[in-house]
């Protein structure tokens, strides 16, 4: 997976790209979507990964949309830092934090699927 913008990747077929959620001073409430379909969560715990497998063909894309909540009464300062990578190639990417009171607490990443 190589980077192109913050929220622009490119991957191959049959890699793996893989979301790591860490909330600070909120719960673990995330969703997290490929296209119309719920990401795998594989790992279920106070920082939770979710995956999915690169299936279209060359050429095409992968939209995937992360939705992250902030229950009443969490504090101001609360976030969730992202992290994602590819099965591929590293490294590792660090998304700018999801904030309570942010804009952008869906953030949406195109996934390009190349040779």
């Amino acid at each position: 997976m190589k980077i192109k913008d913050m929220y622009t990747y490119d991957v191959k077929q049959g890699e793996v790209v893989n979301f790591e959620i860490t909330p600070h001073k909120v719960g673990v409430t995330v969703s997290a979507v490929v296209g119309n379909k719920e990401m795998e969560k594989v790992r279920n715990d106070t920082q939770p990964v979710f995956r999915f497998p690169v299936t279209e063909p060359v050429g095409n894309v992968h939209i995937a949309r992360l939705k992250f909540t902030f229950p009443d009464g969490t504090p101001n300062d609360a976030r969730f830092d992202i992290v994602l990578w590819g099965s591929l190639q590293p490294p590792r990417y660090k998304v700018d934090p999801v904030k309570i009171g942010g804009a952008l607490q869906e953030p949406n990443f195109t996934f390009r699927v190349v040779k």
